[in-house]
């Protein structure tokens, strides 16, 4: 039976005199970097602040690079020894995996020891924190999202997220990730002496727990929206059986022009009682669960009564969101060839309005003219409900306008 060793003595067994180095440093940069750039999923996720929609993956080929050509540590010697720490327990996926360790030991190589630049030294860590996350966080992808979703839906999700969340807080896959390990080396970090030390199996296995729990906890609040509006969606599919639209005909329609939609909506704006349908609202709280129907209904009330204080102002605004509609439909239309019909044009249209990146020059003037419609209506200011009801009063517009033939 081996002996009993702690995590420190199992690195200098498997890694005697190892030193860290400029030559170490930029091989770690360099893996980072390319991780990230791997391809146009990597990209635009850790770019973006989408959950499902794009396949992030560590392969097999990444841990042996690590092991063989970046860091030159044996990873079977590594985990064999390991394994004599008592506070190792081998049905622990996350503490008791070699690639794990190495990148907490290497932190406190570069802590304590370093190459003599305190800025490099400091970049180094992070990377190595982030190839550690980035290796966390595809794992919990790849065992939630065996289907990726569409980005509509997932644009959706994020539209639904408060600034509680630390993704919205952050923007980004890959700022949020900089800042959790920012925070892992700042001197007030609640692992910072178990990292500098490297004493303490316990605290080091701690550190490794609580950041993927962190992580984990990141995926599961979102995964949680997610599966809401995915049963939402499918909520979406039932209601619009109320609302008939010809399919053939839109498509045409989308390829010759979009004056007959915008006037007929323009026609019963005016008239309350044309304009204002309880099925088509029941349809547009389907799809936006989190909106208040009684700030779309006063707003609905309030630019139908007032349709005529500045026709020309309103008719702009009406002009605008079937050109913005008609064209996002047209493409996806082009792209897919998929058939078009109300469920699937609420999802589409839904995500390209709660886009958080949007440059369409013309939705964002329609964002700012629609608030300003909200805050006379309902006479509300949260940035939250507004934007809600905003995504709400579009789609109703749109949906009103395609279902000319049910009323």
């Amino acid at each position: 039976m081996s002996t009993a060793i702690n995590l420190i003595q199992a690195f200098d067994i498997t890694a005697p005199g190892y030193k860290v180095t400029t030559e170490l440093s930029k091989r770690i940069r360099s893996f980072e970097r390319e991780f990230v750039n791997r391809n146009q999923d990597h990209v635009d996720f850790f770019s973006g602040y989408l959950l499902g929609v794009h396949r992030v993956v560590m392969r097999e080929s990444d841990f042996n690079r690590w092991f063989d050509e970046i860091t030159h540590v044996d990873d079977v010697e590594l985990y064999r020894n390991i394994m004599r720490s008592p506070a190792f327990n081998p049905e622990w996926k996350v503490t008791g995996d070699a690639f794990n360790v190495l990148c907490m030991w290497l932190v406190h190589k570069y802590m304590t020891e370093g190459i003599g630049n305190k800025k490099i030294d400091k970049e180094t860590m992070e990377n190595v924190l982030l190839i550690f996350h980035y290796k966390i966080l595809t794992s919990i992808l790849s065992n939630s999202f065996k289907y990726l979703t569409n980005k509509e839906t997932a644009e959706a999700v994020y539209a639904q997220m408060s600034k509680k969340y630390s993704l919205k807080k952050y923007g980004s896959w890959n700022a949020l990730l900089r800042s959790r390990v920012e925070a892992i080396i700042n001197p007030k970090s609640i692992h910072y002496d178990a990292l500098e030390d490297f004493a303490h199996d316990k605290a080091i296995m701690y550190a490794l727990s609580d950041s993927q729990g962190r992580i984990r906890g990141v995926v599961k609040l979102q995964y949680d929206i997610l599966m809401r509006t995915l049963q939402n969606d499918r909520r979406i599919v039932t209601t619009t059986s109320t609302v008939e639209v010809d399919g053939e005909e839109l498509i045409k329609d989308l390829q010759r022009s979009v004056p007959m939609y915008k006037d007929y909506l323009s026609s019963v704006i005016g008239n309350k009682a044309s304009f204002v349908k309880d099925d088509i609202i029941r349809i547009i709280v389907s799809a936006m669960p989190l909106m208040s129907p009684i700030m779309l209904r006063d707003t609905l009330n309030y630019f139908s009564d007032h349709y005529l204080d500045d026709i020309v102002k309103a008719d702009k605004i009406v002009e605008k969101i079937i050109v913005h509609a008609f064209t996002v439909l047209k493409s996806e239309h082009k792209s897919y060839m998929r058939s078009i019909d109300p469920p699937f044009i609420i999802l589409k249209l839904r995500g390209s309005y709660t886009s958080a990146r949007s440059t369409d020059q013309n939705l964002l003037d329609l964002r700012k003219e629609i608030d300003e419609i909200i805050i006379e209506a309902t006479h509300k200011r949260s940035p939250a409900a507004i934007a809600s009801v905003r995504t709400g009063f579009l789609l109703y517009c749109v949906v009103r306008a395609i279902a000319k033939n049910t009323y």
